[in-house]
């Protein structure tokens, strides 16, 4: 019982997050923002925007720049992005 709900949460969790798709260089991707966890930090909003961009990809370890080519000094994991779609 409990092996078939865990299979059941992760094709759940697989269908919603679908990392499988590679993203190339060049495509557009969004970014997770969250907040950071410090004492000072608020929490996010019910409504504020979670995901920002888009963004880039200048190569397959999810590099990215802003549109105007200017590059991003920080490295993404796969899990982070999305692909935009226009």
């Amino acid at each position: 019982m409990l092996k078939i709900q865990r299979t059941k949460l992760k094709q759940q969790f697989d269908h919603k997050n679908n990392i499988n798709t590679s993203i190339k260089e060049g495509d557009l991707v969004l970014v997770w923002d969250r907040p950071f966890k410090t004492p000072f930090a608020q929490s996010m909003k019910k409504l504020e925007p979670r995901w920002s961009g888009p963004y880039e990809a200048l190569d397959r370890f999810y590099k990215l720049s802003e549109l105007d080519n200017t590059p991003m000094e920080r490295l993404y994991t796969r899990e982070m992005l999305k692909i935009y779609y226009v």
